[in-house]
């Protein structure tokens, strides 16, 4: 089980390690999601299992659960600390799910209030866009140019007037197919359950490298998507130029002051990284069945943790023959339980 556990807790070392080279950036996107999403649910259910197996047995059995193995009933502590190590570990639980929630309400909150103000400086819906006919596309009065999506079940497309002073026709039609990107790929989306995962488990190594790698790949599959659409990366590599100027020159963290969790044009990763991408014009190899083997892959090792796991609390539900349980001590039982089949 610890084999098992460690491997999920690295796995997104791992797909950096062996797979970047492999995947191209979309399926990077899946491997690096699926990477975030095993580690964080293992993580849970290792806390889950600690709990369980050192929680003393008359609050199982206030729970409906059994002991299923005689020979581990009795604990290794003192019922006293056993209850305390127990009630210790649910409240590290409790406080990861009420952390979770708070991260992804959060976020939503913070994407409600920004479309709220967007609807008070927006200039116009245009339809549709070339590529994904249901985007909506909204430009907003804003001399720095802006170009981000918003919104996670019907993403949006922000651009600002600024953006037309600041590029000529190709590049925004490189911008606004990189958005197409974005929209198409559901990368919001995938981005908000992402993000609540990085920050409720920040504090275990790996989440935050996970997280940073996502995005990264994120970008780098839209600018796949703007060059292919476009046919000319250079096109693409001046947009990210000019954007990249422009925040030098503002001195501003973000293009436009792109919403959390909104997904910018050129407010994540090394733009220079991304440039040298484009100008290189990288061919990645045919990726389906290396990110088939890759989630496949990760969901057995997962399914060999949770057995493992859920083998080791010796709890389960009552069966209809019945199953071993835990009685009150007597004086002539030493180890202070014993356990008796019904």
């Amino acid at each position: 089980m610890i084999l098992t556990f460690a491997l999920l807790l690295a796995s997104p070392w791992l797909v950096s390690r062996f797979l970047e080279s492999r995947l191209a950036p979309r399926a990077l996107v899946w491997a690096y999601f699926a990477s975030l999403l095993a580690a964080g649910t293992a993580a849970l259910l290792m806390l889950v299992a600690l709990t369980l197996r050192s929680l003393p047995h008359r609050y199982l059995e206030m729970a409906g659960l059994e002991c299923t193995d005689a020979e581990n009933c009795v604990g290794v502590l003192p019922m006293w600390a056993d209850a305390t190590f127990s009630f210790l570990v649910g409240g590290v639980v409790l406080g990861l799910l009420a952390f979770a929630a708070y991260a992804f309400f959060a976020q939503l909150g913070a994407s409600r209030r920004c479309a709220g103000e967007l609807d008070l400086c927006a200039q116009g819906v245009l339809l549709p866009l070339p590529m994904r006919p249901n985007a909506r596309l909204l430009v907003i009065e804003d001399p720095v140019p802006t170009s981000y999506t918003i919104g996670f079940l019907r993403p949006c497309i922000v651009i600002s007037t600024g953006l037309y002073d600041a590029l000529d026709e190709d590049e925004l039609e490189a911008v606004l197919a990189h958005e197409e990107a974005h929209v198409g790929g559901r990368d919001n989306l995938l981005t908000l359950a992402a993000q609540t995962f990085a920050m409720t488990f920040a504090l275990i190594p790996g989440f935050r490298f996970a997280y940073s790698r996502f995005r990264r790949a994120q970008e780098l599959a839209a600018d796949d998507f703007a060059h292919a659409l476009t046919g000319d990366p250079l096109v693409v590599a001046s947009s990210l130029e000019k954007f990249a100027r422009s925040v030098l020159a503002r001195g501003r963290g973000a293009v436009g002051g792109t919403p959390a969790p909104g997904v910018g044009f050129a407010d994540e990763g090394n733009v220079g990284e991304r440039i040298r991408g484009l100008l290189e014009d990288r061919v990645f190899p045919f990726s389906r069945q290396t990110l088939i083997a890759t989630l496949l892959g990760i969901v057995f090792i997962f399914g060999v943790f949770s057995s493992s796991a859920l083998s080791m609390t010796d709890v389960a539900l009552p069966g209809p023959m019945g199953s071993p349980t835990c009685h009150a001590v007597t004086a002539a039982e030493p180890h202070g339980q014993y356990c008796t089949g019904h």
